[in-house]
């Protein structure tokens, strides 16, 4: 009888068979990567003669058995992680003296971990994405219990609920420890001095904790290839925070700084030239760091982010040293000057160049060479001059293009018909005239979700035949079931993946918001603050998957399009301060989602259609139309013809009442009655209320855009992690 079981990726379904447990001498058993379901057989557990026993990737689910290392005493290697188990980690691991590798992670175990004194030959523990820990002092005194393990390599506790600070008998773990992940808890102070003692280590990551104060100095850790502090609240906002870098000049084969989102401050220090040139990631964005860049960045690093800093002067030209530069993102700081030649010829290598909310000044180098790989060039909030550059259309690959709010002068930029790739296009806050026409050519920018030429000086009348062409922008269509979930740009680098979240700001309601994470139903057309006339195309009507649409503030008239009650996710709609004429067209009662409608300031008249929705908006967004009447405004305009008396006793009462009045006081009983209507459902039909939570959560997700930055960094992180782990 064979004592080896394994059939791992086998798709298997179903129950693990109880009679497994029948087989005694069995020391072998694999059967993870599968579909199996349900509770691991009691019977599984007391095969004592099991040196490995792999379910790693299944659906299992249940509590592991407390004196599981019990009854399974010469147990080698335990691999249940990614799985569905509850409960807490089996205290019999204190007695797992066998042990030498523990794959627990990606279930949902609670609790406090164990003493684990005993696990002299551990060598992989492996815990992390479960919800361990209590958020509290002492979650972490079990480190402690793995100094007894002198071969341990590997220990990740990231992605659980541990608290409490880090205990200093850290720097007596193994000597053979290379790789330390503790991200993603709420571990709070300092980062011990004594983590230098891990002298052999090669990864580490605390990123996304509560950790604060002053990071001490890594003179010892030589060996570091990757070095993650990120998303917590180390430094002290002044000079001296960054000292730190010149102890990891000594690890000649760093690839990862990531220390942004912190409270980091001072300007970075000349030492920081001497980094090592394998560096291929520096992560520092949203700190407090002042000063300029220093001239001597790798010349093989592929990404760097300093955005949302202090830093000022010049773009350096020695940036153009760096050849295998993939995502540059210096945007909103204090930078000034112009941007170099040489670093947009970089735009056959460089996927990513956001240079946003700086100083900048010049024109746009016309230096985009053929082969150019450009994804996002965003140069938004700067004081950029002249046209686009004819160039740019060699960058076939290019998604999003933001020149907004600069003083860039020009036409509409037909000279980028050929970019079939592009979704964003912002263009708003310039200096742009002439028809929003290209003439000769149908079809422009197929798949483009986001267009917003605000405030320029555009002309001429809207012209439909571009914009039905824009499929991601029409529901039901393959264009917008294929696009990717979310607009960003992800590469690989070496063994490293990165990506980069493509962020916009746009403006709703009046206001501006950041779109952090632009998902691929996030659509919108902002066309005002121009000079567009003549009537609003009914073929707008058909982008039935359009979020946000405004053309406010031009000189549009004739009637608003009945087919704009086709537009079924519309979110937000302006077309105040135009010339538009007639009566509301009562379709707009149909826009079960609309949450924010201006008309205000046209030439609209008649009563507004009755509906739950459009009496629920404010005065205000039905003002400056004198002809017009009805809740939610008050009055009767003077053109309105005047009550007349009843002039027979026999007549029926209701007869000497105006249509007028009689919508007035029907109104008076209709909101209420209506509101029940609307409401009671919500709160007492179980299924509607989630269906209405749904959908108003999805709007707070789109138009606040209040998604975490941190998790992009996490996500990144994590296929890191994931490579390292495989490699």
């Amino acid at each position: 009888c064979s004592s080896d079981l394994s059939t791992s990726i086998n798709n298997l379904v179903g129950n693990i068979p109880h009679t497994l447990g029948r087989l005694k001498q069995l020391t072998l058993l694999r059967i993870g990567i599968n579909q199996l379901s349900g509770t691991v057989p009691h019977s599984i557990f007391n095969l004592s003669s099991l040196t490995s026993l792999d379910m790693c990737y299944n659906h299992l689910k249940g509590y592991l058995p407390s004196d599981l290392f019990i009854t399974l005493p010469n147990l080698q290697v335990l691999s249940v992680d990614m799985n569905q188990f509850t409960g807490s980690i089996p205290t019999s691991l204190s007695n797992a003296s066998n042990l030498q590798s523990l794959y627990l992670d990606g279930n949902s175990l609670t609790g406090k971990v164990p003493g684990l004194w005993k696990l002299k030959a551990i060598n992989e523990f492996h815990i992390y994405n479960n919800s361990l820990g209590t958020r509290a002092p002492g979650d972490l005194n079990f480190l402690c219990s793995l100094t007894n393990a002198s071969y341990l390599q590997t220990l990740v506790i990231s992605t659980n609920e541990f608290g409490g600070s880090l205990p200093d008998c850290i720097s007596n773990l193994s000597s053979e420890l290379t790789g330390f992940w503790l991200n993603e808890n709420y571990i709070s102070g300092s980062i011990p001095p004594a983590i230098d003692d891990l002298v052999n280590l090669k990864l580490l990551s605390a990123s996304d904790n509560k950790l604060s104060g002053k990071v001490p100095s890594f003179q010892k850790l030589n060996a570091l290839i990757e070095f993650s502090i990120a998303n917590n609240s180390l430094g002290m906002s002044g000079p001296g925070d960054l000292d730190f870098l010149c102890s990891l000049t000594n690890a000649t084969d760093l690839e990862v700084i990531d220390i942004g989102s912190n409270n980091l401050g001072g300007s970075l220090p000349e030492c920081s030239s001497n980094l090592t040139s394998k560096l291929l990631i520096i992560w520092m964005a949203d700190n407090h760091i002042s000063g300029s860049i220093p001239d001597g960045i790798p010349n093989f690093v592929a990404y760097l982010s300093m955005a949302k800093n202090n830093i000022d002067g010049r773009i350096p030209q020695s940036l153009c040293n760096a050849t295998q530069l993939d995502t540059l993102d210096l945007g909103d700081n204090h930078l000034e000057g112009t941007i170099p030649d040489c670093l947009i010829e970089l735009s056959q290598t460089v996927g990513v160049f956001n240079l946003r909310g700086n100083n900048l000044v010049g024109t746009i180098p016309n230096k985009f060479r053929k082969g150019c790989r450009l994804h996002t060039l965003n140069l938004n909030r700067n004081f950029l001059q002249g046209q686009i550059p004819t160039s740019l259309a060699n960058c076939k690959n290019l998604t999003v293009l933001d020149l907004g709010n600069n003083q860039l002068n020009g036409i509409f930029p037909c000279e980028l018909k050929t970019l079939s790739h592009l979704q964003v296009l912002i263009l708003k806050s310039n200096k742009f005239s002439g028809h929003m026409e290209c003439p000769g050519i149908d079809s422009i920018w197929p798949l483009l979700q986001i267009l917003d030429l605000a405030s320029n000086q555009f002309t001429g009348e809207i012209i439909a035949r571009f914009i039905l062409k824009w499929k991601l922008m029409m529901t039901g269509t393959k264009e917008l079931q294929r696009a990717p979930n979310l607009l960003e740009y992800s590469s690989h680098v070496k063994n490293v993946s990165m990506s980069y979240d493509d962020a916009v700001i746009l403006t709703f309601k009046n206001n501006d918001f950041e779109v952090q994470k632009v998902l691929k139903i996030f659509t919108t057309i902002d066309l005002s603050n121009n000079a567009f006339h003549g009537e609003i195309p009914r073929g707008l009507g058909n982008l039935n998957a359009l979020i946000f649409l405004n053309l406010s503030h031009n000189s549009l008239s004739g009637n608003i399009p009945s087919s704009f009650g086709n537009l079924s996710q519309l979110e937000s709609l302006d077309l105040s301060s135009n010339a538009l004429s007639g009566h509301i067209p009562p379709e707009l009662a149909n826009l079960n989602f609309l949450e924010w409608l201006n008309l205000s300031f046209n030439r609209l008249v008649g009563p507004i259609p009755t509906s739950t929705q459009l009496q629920s908006f404010d005065p205000s967004s039905y003002k400056g139309n004198p002809g017009l009447y009805g809740p939610p405004l008050t009055g009767v305009p003077a053109n309105v013809p005047a009550l007349k008396p009843s002039t027979s006793a026999d007549e029926p009462q209701w007869s000497s009442k105006s249509e007028v009045e009689w919508m007035l006081q029907g109104a008076g009983v209709g909101f209420p009655v209506g509101l029940t209507i609307f409401v009671g459902p919500l709160l007492y039909i179980k299924r509607w209320r989630r269906w209405y939570c749904r959908h108003l959560g999805r709007l707070i997700m789109k138009v606040m855009g209040r998604e975490d930055q941190s998790r992009g960094r996490r996500r990144g992180r994590r296929q890191v992690q994931q490579q390292r782990h495989t490699a």
